[in-house]
This record gives C-alpha cells, structure tokens and sequence, in this order.
C-alpha cells in the first residue's frame, strides 16, 4: 500500500471514528472540580487557555481548517460537552463536532491585540461546547 493510499485509508478511518454514537462518562476528580466552579461563575475566562502566533508567510485557510477539524476528530476531549444527569456531572463525548473556525482580518497590531483579548475573554458553554475555538 503506498504512502498516498494509508494516508487516505487513516483520514477514512478517523472520520468514521469520529461519526460514531456519543458516549458518556463520568467525570475525573479534576473535572469534578473544575464543573463546579464552572457552575459557581460561568461567564468567567479564569480556566481558558490561550495560544496565539503569528504566521508571516501565506496560509493555505483550507488546509489550516483541515488540519484543526482533524485534530478534533482525532481527540475525543475535544469534542466533549458536559451535563448533568440524575443530578450528577458526566461528560459526553461528541460523535462528530464541526470545528469552531473564525477568520478574522485586522489591520493594526492594537486591532490585533484588542481581538486576542476579546477571544480569550469570551467564555465557553461547557454545557453545548464547543470546547475549543480557533480564531
């Protein structure tokens, strides 16, 4: 099988997997407490985590775009939400979630670092996801 043909059959292979039923589990001690503080304060960014880089050379958008959805069906963690059932927090684990991917356009550094902010600021909604956005 050339090179070619396994990379075809593993994106085949991983966009079944990643199609499949939702699942549920329950929460680790650490998940535990982070939902709990999640539920205390909601609209809080304390526990958001940020990365940001600049690219100076031409970006090939679709490809990126590609790249993060695999990402996203490669990891389940990525595509989990979070609820409550029979009064108790599990954790549910997407089949298939489409990747959150905002192209923006600023001209300025300040615009720049006003929209970084106002990313990382934006609080997720643990309970409908996503868990992960990329801007």
């Amino acid at each position: 099988m050339s090179a070619q043909e396994k990379r075809a059959l593993l994106a085949k292979l991983l966009q079944e997997k990643a199609h499949q039923k939702k699942t549920v589990h329950p929460l680790s001690y650490g998940q535990q407490a982070l939902w709990f503080l999640y539920q205390t304060a909601p609209d809080s960014a304390a526990y958001n985590t940020a990365f940001t880089t600049r690219l100076c050379s031409p970006v090939d958008l679709p490809n990126l775009q590609a790249a993060f959805q695999t990402l996203i069906n490669r990891h389940p963690a990525l595509r989990s939400t979070f609820r409550l059932e029979k009064g108790e927090p599990v954790q549910e684990v997407q089949g298939f979630q489409t990747l959150c991917f905002e192209q923006v356009d600023v001209s300025t550094d300040e615009a720049l670092l006003k929209r970084i902010i106002e990313s990382y600021q934006r609080p997720f909604q643990l309970e409908t996801g996503p868990v992960m956005r990329v801007t």
